[in-house]
């Protein structure tokens, strides 16, 4: 295939497009990807690739694709809401306010709807406001989640300055990260447009992302939720909006590396995660907040069972140890207040 062929191409894809005809103008740019492809020339092939999933958006009637996006997000808040009821109901009616914001990590795995409980009591944000009751702390914990599929610092920050108010006095945990690094090869807009294709489309389209996804995160390892530089001002702002109003402390977790199963389908993994934890350490140090260092922990604790069998989530063994290394740093956070404002039973030694 040469120039001309591409040209031609997304010549006979706009004609489509023009035609209101979105699924067949990505047909063709699809298939003359997979043609490049298989002739070993990525450059065209991936071009015609981001082609196609520019105009995913586009070329979409946007009226038709705001809706399904407005759909999936109200999906996944509706889902946020109830494991939010759920925990509250467990929740003593008084106490030191924990809030958590967390993406899926926080929540129980789609397996797990099956169990008594639907899987909540397992979960590290479940077992924080469980295990807090048998332990001696200076208030009990009341955990106040938001925990969120898809959930990105973004989405944190809007939460976060919609909230304002229950923040005075709160200890706010913070563990995203994971949505807004990882390399992707669609947007969430783009993602959600794919099933607006006829189903030969969305075949096509989805076969090549399986077949080449490696060239196509290669090619453009940065394409991701949220770019490092918003992910830290993101998590800079959660900061100051947090303590502008009031709370006691802000806690930040890195970002979990996942498992070698990942790597192989996504290039620069390390590097690209890597990056995102050295600016919450960062973050941390220059704000003075405290931090989760998961992989540590890990370490600390024993590696050995901590994630779910896809490498990315948190197993059984995973949440109880992420839930006993928040207790941990609540505690402190707890006691070294105390100290400050000299309360008896407290560390502070009065004359």
């Amino acid at each position: 295939m040469e120039l001309e062929d591409y040209a031609s191409l997304v010549t006979e894809a706009d004609a489509c497009f023009a035609a209101a005809d979105v699924s067949g103008g990505i047909r063709v740019l699809i298939e003359g990807a997979d043609r490049f492809a298989r002739a070993a020339k990525f450059a065209p092939a991936i071009a015609l690739f981001k082609a196609a999933r520019t105009s995913l958006t586009e070329r979409q009637d946007p009226a038709r694709l705001t809706k399904s996006v407005s759909g999936m997000r109200r999906k996944l808040a509706d889902e946020r809401e109830r494991f939010r009821e759920a925990i509250l109901k467990r929740a003593p009616p008084e106490g030191q306010r924990l809030l958590i914001f967390a993406d899926s990590l926080g929540l129980p795995r789609p397996e797990e709807a099956e169990l008594a409980d639907g899987g909540i009591g397992a979960t590290y944000t479940g077992l924080i406001q469980a295990q807090s009751r048998t332990l001696l702390l200076p208030n009990p914990i009341q955990v106040i989640p938001h925990c969120q599929r898809y959930l990105n610092s973004s989405d944190v920050l809007g939460a976060v300055v919609a909230g304002r108010a229950s923040l005075t006095g709160a200890i706010v945990l913070v563990h995203v990260g994971l949505n807004d690094c990882w390399s992707r090869t669609f947007s969430e807009a783009e993602r959600v447009a794919v099933s607006l294709l006829d189903q030969k489309s969305q075949n096509l389209l989805m076969q090549f992302v399986r077949r080449y996804r490696h060239p196509i995160i290669h090619h453009d390892p940065e394409y991701n939720y949220t770019d490092l530089s918003k992910f830290t001002r993101n998590l800079e702002k959660i900061i100051k909006v947090a303590r502008t109003n009031g709370s006691k402390q802000v806690i930040l977790s890195t970002i979990i590396q996942p498992g070698r199963a990942s790597e192989r389908h996504t290039p620069h993994l390390r590097w690209n995660f890597s990056r995102y934890n050295l600016a919450i350490y960062d973050i941390v140090k220059r704000f003075s907040a405290r931090l989760i260092d998961v992989d540590r922990m890990f370490w600390d604790r024993g590696l050995a069972g901590m994630m779910f069998a896809d490498g990315i989530h948190l197993s059984a063994k995973g949440h109880l140890a992420f839930a006993n290394e928040c207790l941990s740093v609540v505690e402190d956070i707890q006691r070294a207040d105390q100290t400050s404002r000299g309360i008896p039973g407290s560390n502070l030694v009065e004359d």
